[in-house]
């Protein structure tokens, strides 16, 4: 135990098990801090971690279909959990392959197994059936009135230019605020699909370091020393 926190890999008695990253008291609101420990940590050189295999994505990146981000954000990490949880309906072992590099020598960090008949996969083999017959992504419904919101502000930020007023800069503010938390559902998708990210920006955010803190790290890290918006 150091004087700023616990040292690197030590266990804390309340989360028996976690792994604590190096640099955890750092990364709290820096997503690409965030990534830096994660390549210390995860000592995966310049290749990519999936379970006990390394691979060179480095020819991938334009052929990704989730997009160039994924992939280029990730590079020297275990990238497992992404690889697990946004690929419902798994990935060809023949396309990995193609990118397999050698055996990782040293044990994962993060304690999920994703065994086949495990909890995690069999309720994800079922969410698939379904997902192939409801679709992905956000809904029409969504996307109309993430737009609505958005135009809406942009609407209302012209009118305060013009009278600048209290009510109307309260009415600017909300209709921002409600753009911004509904850009959220856009952070998960692939890039092409993904555009309407960018309504988080108006609230001069960062929607790609958000997607690194809150798709990378607290989705597939949820309530761990790995999840950044946990501290």
């Amino acid at each position: 135990m150091s004087a700023h926190g616990p040292d690197p890999g030590e266990k804390n008695e309340p989360d028996p098990g976690d792994f604590y990253p190096t640099g955890r008291l750092g990364f709290n609101a820096n997503g690409l801090a965030w990534l830096k420990s994660k390549v210390i940590d995860d000592d995966c050189g310049e290749l990519w971690r999936i379970h006990e295999d390394l691979y060179d994505l480095s020819g991938f990146v334009n052929s990704h279909p989730g997009g160039k981000d994924w992939i280029i954000l990730t590079k020297g990490t275990d990238i497992t959990e992404a690889f697990e949880t946004h690929h419902v309906f798994g990935v060809p072992q023949k396309l990995l392959d193609k990118f397999w590099v050698k055996k990782a020598t040293n044990p994962r960090k993060a304690r999920f197994t994703f065994e086949e008949d495990g909890f995690f996969k069999t309720i994800q083999r079922r969410g698939a059936v379904i997902l192939r017959k409801v679709g992905t992504g956000p809904t029409l419904l969504s996307t109309l009135t993430v737009d609505f919101l958005v135009v809406s502000f942009l609407l209302m930020l012209c009118l305060l230019g013009v009278y600048p007023s209290m009510p109307l800069a309260l009415v600017t503010a909300i209709f921002l605020g409600l753009s911004n938390i509904s850009a959220h559902n856009w952070f998960h998708q692939a890039d092409k699909k993904a555009w309407r990210r960018f309504y988080f920006d108006l609230s001069l955010t960062s929607s790609r370091d958000w997607r690194v803190s809150h798709a990378l790290s607290h989705h597939l890290h949820t309530n761990t020393y790995q999840d950044m918006e946990v501290s």
